[in-house]
């Protein structure tokens, strides 16, 4: 799931190989997502060969998940659903005969979403970088903990809680 969504950022950015998707509403929003993609885009195109190679990637794609998901999402009318997390979850859902899946097919990859969306925040707490240079951090944590708890922000977790209740919901009824 979360391999889906960094490939659909990827695209919907745009490469040298080719231009965004036509049919993808969303578009980074913020100078430092647009540079976790780019710099994501091109660790792409290397191998990874050793140790610190690999710490490399964790960290861009830490970066460009920690900037998706610590952010809100704002509905226009031109792009109601602009949360790139959701919109991949809108086209995921989709089925290759047209169809949507059941609920009881999507309630599992939303859990993964929301599994993956508490790591990183829980990775972003601990990462030693920012544990050193911190004065406070109870405000640290009171920071991060506005986008990992439901009905707290309008953010990628609330939503994805609500379509879990909602799938569940449907699951156990059908």
């Amino acid at each position: 799931a979360i391999y889906g969504l960094l490939h659909f950022l990827i695209r919907s950015h745009g490469t040298d190989e080719y231009e965004p998707d036509v049919d993808v509403q969303w578009r980074p929003q913020g100078a430092a997502l647009i540079q976790a993609i780019s710099k994501l885009k091109v660790l792409c195109r290397q191998e990874i060969g050793t140790n610190e190679e690999e710490h490399v990637w964790m960290c861009a794609i830490h970066s460009v998940l920690y900037r998706l998901w610590s952010q809100s999402f704002s509905p226009t009318p031109d792009n109601p659903v602009p949360d790139p997390t959701i919109n991949y979850l809108m086209l995921r859902s989709d089925g290759m005969d047209g169809r949507f899946m059941e609920a009881s097919e999507i309630t599992p990859i939303i859990s993964k979403f929301k599994y993956a969306l508490r790591l990183t925040m829980v990775y972003e707490l601990n990462e030693p970088m920012f544990v050193q240079n911190l004065e406070d951090p109870h405000a640290r944590s009171a920071q991060i903990a506005t986008w990992i708890h439901e009905k707290k922000a309008d953010s990628t977790f609330n939503t994805l809680c609500s379509l879990k209740h909602r799938a569940s919901s449907i699951a156990q009824r059908t």
